[in-house]
This record gives C-alpha cells, structure tokens and sequence, in this order.
C-alpha cells in the first residue's frame, strides 16, 4: 500500500524520504490510520479522489507541519497519494515560511512553496510510477530549493541532534542550553525559528515517540518498561503523555487496529 523512495544526494540532507500510497482494493469501510506527535512535516498530493484527514475533505495538494496533536486518515477506494517527507529542519531550506506558523495547521500547500505546486501536481498526475514521480519532484525541489550556506543547515542540525541526546540523557532545558552556549530565552527563540516549537515541547514529543516506536515493534500487548527509563515520573504520567499525543489510552491503543497497522506498517 505505501511505497519509500530516498530522496537524492542532494536533498538527502532536507528531505527523508517520497512516498506514494495507493488505495484500489479497499472495502466500504475503507481504511482507518492514526498519526501520533510526531516530528515529520509532509507535503502530500492527492491525485484522484478525496480523503479524510481529521475533520477535513481534502481534495488539492496540502501541507502540515508538526503534529502536537494526533492526526487521524481516512482512505476510500481510488485514492492516490504521493507525498514529500521532510526532516524536522528541513523545510525551510525551501520555503520562508516560518515552522512556528506551520506547528498543527493544514494549509494549501501554494501558500507555502508557491504557484510551481499546480504544475508540480499536474505532472505527477500524469503517471503511476513511483520513480518518474520521484524525478518529476526532485527537479521541482531543486527549483524551490533556498542557498541559505552550508553554516545555516549545519546549526539546524547541530540543534536538532544536540536536542535529541538531552532528551535521551534525560536532562533539563537549562542544560540543553548550557550544551549550546546559549541563554535560556535564545533557545527558546531558535527553536521556534528553525524548528517549529518551543525546547519543552519538542523534547516532549522526543521522548514520546522514542517509546511509542518501541511499543510498535512488539506484538505483546501488555508490554511493560521502566518509565523512569524514558523519562516519566511514573505510569500516570506516561498514560497521561500517550493519550495526549494519541488520542488514547495506551491499553485502548494496544487493543485496537491502529496497533496491528504499526506493527505490519513500513511507513
């Protein structure tokens, strides 16, 4: 159903991956997916029928950046999406738009990378291959694609990994910005100007998802850990954090098919 291809030697740095998902063979009740928090902005085309994203029917090409909040797909049979997976800095290597305006929203996606995404799309409309799809996208990036220098993407880098090993060193946002020689208050600006949201929540949503993708790669159910491992208090604040960027309970999640999906899921 989904289908990853990798992104060229220059973009690689930007963008994590193009996918397409086809839906041909579905049955009436179609099919039902579950987005936790999570740090992966999307470009998605939609070239043939609408879908459901939340409350939303989408027929165009949108853009949603970072998800606080749980994100809930509904597909029908002839849906046909291709989409752009970028890394959490990556988006601003081609578009000005500020990540911080981007965090939960669904936006056209013209009003982000410009009047190239009704061409873009109608080329990629025009065949089913992954791989020409993949080249038509790839020449249209290059275009959009900002020279900001190697200095800036390399700080957003530096940013984002020194952020993910506070977060499994399990240490304070003081200390996050101590690492970086920063002030409290500027780290609080560059993270919400290259990354999209504040040093607390991101962190939150880290460490978050370092144990959900844990959960998905087990099929018992009653799976048990050491929370103060990954950096809760205590079982009740764990619950409180997974429904939170779920939507559910973790034993409602565990028994539902939005669990069987992850286990089996590649995307």
């Amino acid at each position: 159903m989904y289908h990853l291809f990798p992104a060229s030697a220059r973009l690689s740095p930007y963008v994590d991956c193009f996918w397409q998902s086809l839906f041909n063979d579905l049955g009436d009740t179609g099919y039902h997916e579950l987005f936790n928090a999570q740090f992966t902005p999307n470009l998605i085309f939609n070239l043939r029928t609408p879908y459901h994203l939340n409350d939303h029917l989408i027929h165009d090409t949108i853009f949603h950046g970072f998800n606080t909040k749980p994100i809930y797909y509904r597909h029908e049979k002839g849906n046909d999406l291709f989409g752009v997976r970028f890394y959490p800095q990556g988006v601003n290597a081609f578009s000005p738009v500020s990540q911080y305006l981007l965090c939960d929203r669904i936006e056209d996606a013209s009003q982000i990378f410009g009047s190239v995404i009704k061409d873009w799309a109608n080329q990629l409309a025009e065949t089913n291959d992954i791989s020409r799809r993949v080249q038509i996208s790839e020449r249209y990036m290059h275009l959009l694609l900002i020279d900001k220098g190697t200095m800036h993407h390399e700080n957003n880098i530096i940013l984002w990994n020194a952020l993910k090993k506070n977060v499994d060193n399990k240490l304070g946002i003081d200390a996050l910005a101590s690492s970086l020689c920063m002030t409290h208050r500027s780290l609080d600006r560059q993270m919400n100007d290259r990354i999209g949201l504040s040093p607390k929540k991101a962190s939150r949503i880290i460490r978050f998802n370092n144990v959900f993708n844990m959960i998905n790669k087990e099929s018992d159910s009653k799976i048990l850990f050491d929370y103060h491992q990954y950096g809760y208090y205590d079982q009740a604040h764990f619950i409180k954090e997974f429904k939170t960027f779920t939507g559910l309970s973790p034993t409602n999640y565990m028994a539902s098919d939005y669990f069987v999906q992850n286990l089996q899921s590649n995307h």
